[in-house]
């Protein structure tokens, strides 16, 4: 942007100047200022939006089974909950992410609040609304106030998809919306190289059976949509086997999800709690003055 202030001309009738000496006439061309491109900012939100996606829904096939503790039972109870809490905490790289979040197995929509720890912008967090149904993401304006003040005269910034396509946007992000880029329970139950159960513990003062999962990582990315992405964008070499350890409880909810993989360049932990919700969380969807389409930005 061009920060060269337009020069203005005196008025000609001001009273303090002498009849006989007018003030002279300037004739002054005004550029309008071309707008500031945004498409680095579109940049940093879909990386953050990525790295966040692993809370969503589960999206689980149907099936069941009546025990307590079962494994099997509590993928099959996670596709029927009304919705889902869930946190999550990833390690890579030294650096620490951590998620909460709500979401509507019918839905589709969720609320998320992330906390990107020592980012190298900082103690950074994020808060925002996924409409999967709709392809529609909500940046609150207090993520880009940390690192660009002013950056957005709104509550939210929208992120439509329809409207970045038209721009010429890269939008390919979205397709994470849907659920095939999330961790998928049931497929990791139906794909396991081995299922062993190694017993009763306590977890958040609650009785669990903690299963470990053996899968294939040829099978990752019909798995675990995220930790793929994270894979491919590391160039790593791959073990031949990811190890999953899955907690579930009395009532057959599967309580907490964690894996480990090592990378060589890096190890990856991801931690995933998750509570069932037996009503659809209201999520209200930003409209009117609050909200700033980006393509108004670009």
């Amino acid at each position: 942007m061009d920060d060269t202030s337009p020069q203005w001309a005196a008025p000609s009738g001001d009273p303090a100047t002498p009849a006989a000496e007018p003030a002279p006439i300037t004739s002054v061309v005004i550029d309008t200022p071309p707008k500031k491109s945004r498409k680095g900012l579109v940049a940093a939100v879909a990386v953050v939006v990525i790295a966040a996606l692993g809370v969503g829904g589960f999206l689980l096939a149907k099936g069941g089974d009546d025990d307590t503790f079962s494994l099997e039972a509590a993928v099959v109870r996670a596709s029927e909950a009304a919705g889902t809490e869930s946190r999550i905490t990833t390690e890579a790289m030294g650096q620490e992410v951590s998620i909460t979040a709500e979401m509507g197995n019918t839905s589709k929509v969720m609320h998320m609040e992330m906390n990107l720890g020592d980012s190298p912008l900082g103690d950074l967090s994020l808060e925002a609304i996924l409409d999967g149904p709709n392809e529609t993401i909500y940046i609150g304006a207090e993520f880009f106030a940390q690192m660009m003040p002013d950056a957005i005269d709104a509550e939210w910034l929208k992120m439509d998809r329809a409207a970045m396509d038209a721009a010429g946007e890269d939008t390919s992000f979205f397709d994470q919306i849907d659920g095939s880029a999330q961790l998928d329970q049931s497929a990791m139950v139906k794909n396991a190289k081995s299922i062993t159960d190694l017993g009763m513990e306590e977890f958040e003062g609650e009785q669990v059976k903690h299963y470990e999962v053996v899968l294939a990582t040829a099978d990752l990315a019909e798995i675990d949509g995220i930790l793929q992405g994270q894979v491919e964008s590391m160039d790593a070499d791959l073990p031949d086997e990811i190890v999953y350890d899955m907690y579930v409880t009395k009532d057959n909810e599967v309580r907490r999800v964690t894996s480990a993989i090592d990378l060589g360049v890096t190890k990856v932990k991801v931690d995933m709690v998750q509570h069932l919700l037996d009503a659809e969380p209201v999520i209200e969807i930003p409209s009117g003055d609050a909200v700033i389409d980006i393509a108004e930005l670009m």
